[in-house]
């Protein structure tokens, strides 16, 4: 749902668990707009993550490059030993068995808002701290694959980047990409209203400034090859390991 001020959220609202975590001390600050401005970083099993929000949301996530030593030692099931990665190596190929979703299936998914509700409680009113404490939270079970299956969606308020209608519909669509489902870049091109524009939808997945949150991870070649990812294939290889290890622990999302 997109508000006034150009943010969004994903879905009706998830809780924000308000339980402690262990992170480094939430800063806030005010910019030039009076945005408050609120962030932290959390220590993962790949490393510092850092997290930001304004008032109309999250607004920055960055995810540390990793390598294959950090891949393998990850809490994958099954486990993940691939030999090599490169652009032309396929999920199947590594042990993801995602299904792939077409570009009707993202329009459905906008149409039917049928994202799933794992809480009662708004998001509004929420202060951007909150936010980036409850984003740190579940960051760190993602990568222990102690998340609920259902908070895969990953439904905070967002706040996206200026850009072009086209860049926002691309940066929404691929929160419409259901867990555990991957999506081509054509599919996602499709689904935002410009069927040949595969290479530049690319470039806009490329320079997502929300990972994992705004799951660019979940969008490949055809036929299900890598093709690449910002932070690097063994990055994006890792988030779709630890999806399917959480999805495996329950076998049904929540």
């Amino acid at each position: 749902m997109e508000k006034d001020d150009g943010s969004i959220t994903t879905s009706s609202c998830a809780s924000p668990d308000r339980s402690a975590i262990s992170v480094s001390s939430i800063g806030t600050s005010a910019t030039e707009a009076s945005a408050i401005i609120a962030s932290a970083s959390v220590a993962t099993r790949i490393g510092i993550v850092s997290i930001e929000a304004g008032e109309s949301g999250l607004s920055r996530v960055v995810l540390p490059r990793i390598d294959m030593e950090t891949l393998k030692n990850l809490p994958t099931s099954p486990r993940i030993h691939p030999l090599f990665i490169d652009a032309s190596v396929t999920l199947a190929q590594i042990g993801i068995d995602f299904p792939m979703c077409d570009h009707s299936s993202i329009c459905q998914m906008a149409a039917s808002n049928s994202v799933p509700v794992y809480g009662s409680v708004s998001w509004d009113g929420v202060p951007p701290s909150e936010i980036v404490s409850a984003a740190c939270r579940d960051i760190k079970l993602f990568f222990e694959g102690e998340l609920d299956p259902g908070k895969l969606w990953f439904d905070y308020p967002l706040k996206l980047p200026a850009g072009s209608d086209f860049a926002r519909e691309v940066m929404v669509g691929m929160t419409r990409i259901a867990p555990g489902r991957v999506a081509a870049y054509g599919a996602l091109a499709a689904a935002a209203g410009r069927p040949r524009a595969a290479r530049a939808t690319g470039a806009i997945v490329g320079a997502n400034p929300l990972p994992l949150v705004v799951p660019c991870h979940r969008v490949v070649g055809v036929g299900g090859r890598l093709t690449g990812y910002g932070g690097g294939l063994p990055l994006k290889v890792a988030l779709l390991a630890m999806e399917q290890t959480i999805i495996n622990r329950t076998g049904v999302l929540g």
